[in-house]
């Protein structure tokens, strides 16, 4: 099935508007369960985790099945032209910003804690003899 889309100026503001509320939607939701789990004791987060949480999160296939799914009208067609441009910014603006987004998000130390510990050699006194 070939999809025409018509992208005017107003379904392209309408689909960076709704770009924009979808993150800050997922702020929202991704800060309350960060601190619900930890509440709870169910998890522990890194200081870093809520930005790569929300910056990270991406849609696509399920939306456009979704939109394609609706009946015939002028609505479907404007839906799925703001479907298409959330998507889009989110696998590319977002995708393509996610390493510089993981990089400020994490402590410099979180990088030194993960590298490999060299190991620690044993006491003349701690050898088995």
């Amino acid at each position: 099935m070939l999809v025409i889309l018509e992208l005017n100026f107003i379904y392209v503001i309408a689909g960076v508007l709704t770009s924009i509320f979808v993150i800050i939607a997922r702020f929202i939701a991704v800060t309350k369960t960060i601190k619900f789990l930890e509440k709870h004791d169910m998890e522990t987060f890194t200081d870093g985790s809520l930005p790569i949480l929300v910056w990270g999160g991406m849609r696509g296939t399920i939306s456009f099945a979704m939109v394609m799914m609706l009946p015939m009208s002028p609505a479907r067609d404007v839906m799925l032209a703001i479907t298409f441009i959330v998507v889009a910014s989110s696998i590319f603006i977002q995708g393509l910003t996610m390493e510089s987004v993981i990089k400020r998000a994490l402590p410099k130390a979180t990088a030194e804690e993960r590298a490999p510990k060299p190991k620690k050699e044993k006491a003349e006194d701690e050898l088995p003899q």
